[in-house]
């Protein structure tokens, strides 16, 4: 979907995890799997991760245009993700950041059928409590959410 409202023209920020993941395997680094389980483990990646979204929110909100933009997994993401694991919440100031970004509103895509790829290391249970877990952080922090439902992409992009 990111990939149609690009096309469209609007501006759009990748998923940070997936970045993250994709430069490491072209330069020939650790897997998903290997990057979670490194140094200090997910906290490490997850380290990453918020610093690249800070990067990718920082642009955005430096950009010239004046049409919204669409991030793949905003920064509650990563929230409703840590809270899915049990992962520790947020230092004071990733917490500070976290509640300094507004969103005009969050679009959450209901489930498409699961498969299995590089990135992807949660079982496909993991979905289903994470897609739950997301939409109940992004209205405790106030933002509206807008439930999409599964269609084609053009449609979903139109919704």
């Amino acid at each position: 979907m990111i990939a149609e409202l690009a096309r469209r023209g609007y501006p759009t920020i990748p998923e940070a995890a997936r970045q993250l993941i994709d430069e490491s395997l072209q330069n020939n680094g650790p897997t998903a799997q290997e990057l979670r389980e490194g140094r200090e483990g997910e906290n490490d990646f997850r380290r990453a991760v918020l610093v690249r979204k800070v990067l990718h929110h920082l642009s955005a909100i430096t950009a010239p245009d004046s049409l919204p933009t669409f991030f793949d997994r905003g920064l509650l993401d990563d929230r409703a993700f840590q809270q899915c694991l049990n992962i520790p919440p947020p230092s004071a100031v990733e917490l500070a950041f976290i509640k300094s970004v507004r969103y005009r509103g969050a679009f959450i895509l209901d489930r498409l059928p699961f498969q299995e790829d590089y990135a992807r290391t949660e079982p496909d249970e993991f979905g289903n409590i994470f897609s739950g877990q997301v939409h109940q952080v992004y209205q405790d922090f106030g933002i509206p959410v807008t439930r999409v439902a599964v269609m084609p992409v053009s449609d979903r992009v139109d919704h």
